[in-house]
């Protein structure tokens, strides 16, 4: 997949997490079922896969669309949300203030090359291929998240100003995620959205699972 896509060894990580996925919905020589199947009881829907490492023009978000610029960037698929559905994409040319080029982002908003790999065309156009790797991420001053850890004495007292010097401890700026602010409001406008095949694909699992765990129970 890496010497596929063009991609360092650095991005190992994405290229496994893909390939669990696509694993888990595809059948082995000993199960007629998929993994996915076992778990959910249904065939999973198979339409929203691509290429890893292939060439994606993601739309701008729209907190961030100006009238006179790129409405698109340059991405590579990198692979599926986590928590959310989405796809993961590496930013690879951007022309849009606080989207650096070398930052991971979710969006579901996007259209595949999936003939074109950007990285592996870099690398063979040039003699010293510049690598975007993890931990050359740049992370937007804006979307710094930090926590703080509490210890049993910290809530058994009285609230006070603490004197020790705290430090804000950031979860890293290896994966940092920009998060699209599209989400559909109602089922009906999920289902009228680009995506509605995916859409509908989750409101099945959500439902079979709900189904499986009994988690509700029908009542007069």
């Amino acid at each position: 997949m890496l010497d596929t896509a063009g991609l360092p060894k650095a991005w190992w990580g994405e290229a496994l997490l893909t390939s669990n996925h696509v694993l888990n919905r595809v059948p082995n020589r000993n199960k007629d079922k998929t993994p996915y199947e076992i778990w959910i009881g249904r065939k999973p829907s198979l339409s929203y896969l691509r290429t890893w490492g292939c060439l994606a023009k993601v739309n701008v978000p729209i907190t961030k669309k100006r009238k006179l610029r790129p409405k698109t960037m340059d991405c590579v698929f990198l692979g599926y949300a986590h928590h959310s559905i989405a796809y993961r994409f590496l930013i690879v040319k951007s022309e849009v203030p606080d989207m650096h080029v070398g930052t991971i982002m979710e969006s579901r908003d996007a259209t595949f090359f999936e003939r074109f790999f950007p990285m592996k065309d870099t690398h063979s156009g040039s003699n010293q291929p510049s690598e975007i790797i993890p931990s050359s991420i740049t992370p937007p001053e804006q979307t710094e998240y930090t926590h703080e850890h509490v210890s049993e004495e910290d809530v058994s007292e009285a609230p006070r100003r603490s004197k020790r010097q705290r430090t804000a401890k950031s979860f890293g700026d290896d994966f940092t995620v920009y998060l699209m602010d599209d989400t559909p409001k109602s089922i009906s406008e999920a289902y009228a959205s680009p995506n509605a095949d995916y859409w509908k694909e989750a409101v099945r699992s959500e439902m079979d699972s709900i189904i499986t765990n009994r988690t509700w129970e029908v009542t007069e």
